[in-house]
């Protein structure tokens, strides 16, 4: 497994016949120059984990959530398609 952020690194990551290839939140530190993981969003995490699914052939592309999007999963209410909370609600 090695790590890639975008589409030229994925690229080369892939043609040399690594099997998996991780999207990590350490962008955050090494792209963004963050000094910790915690400011990337999610948003960026799907972002760049479509750059390297672009590029990508063969291996397998592993994301990280990030830290704080996990902890807010957890404490949010999960977002259920349109009206199925409302009908939940009147079956009480």
């Amino acid at each position: 497994m090695l790590t890639a952020y975008d589409y030229a690194m994925a690229g080369l990551v892939d043609a040399v016949g690594i099997e998996c290839i991780l999207v990590g939140d350490s962008l955050s530190m090494v792209v963004q120059g963050h000094s910790t993981t915690l400011p990337v969003t999610l948003e960026e995490m799907i972002y760049h984990a479509e750059m390297v699914g672009r590029a990508v052939r063969h291996a397998l592309v592993v994301v990280d959530m990030p830290f704080p999007a996990s902890i807010s999963a957890r404490t949010r209410p999960s977002k259920t398609p349109a009206g199925s909370s409302k009908r939940r609600a009147a079956r009480r």
